[in-house]
């Protein structure tokens, strides 16, 4: 019995690690975002997520760059 506590133990400790560990550019079908949140791509390249224009009372969802390209002419 002992035996069995242990590897349940660790199976729930992987398990949390691995829920942690998880990239932030996933999004599970039992989760959601939100206004505060964003999701960036695994290349740390993208970004998504929600956005109102300026004098706006509209929420929108978008997808844009993360960093600035620098123009160096």
């Amino acid at each position: 019995m002992e035996n069995i506590s242990w590897h349940l133990f660790c199976y729930f400790l992987l398990s949390c690690l691995s829920q942690s560990s998880l990239a932030a550019d996933t999004l599970t079908a039992n989760q959601s975002i939100s206004d505060e949140k964003i999701l960036v791509s695994s290349r740390q390249v993208f970004e998504l997520g929600f956005f109102s224009p300026p004098d706006s009372k509209n929420r929108y969802v978008g997808i844009w760059y993360k960093k600035r390209i620098s123009s160096h002419r």
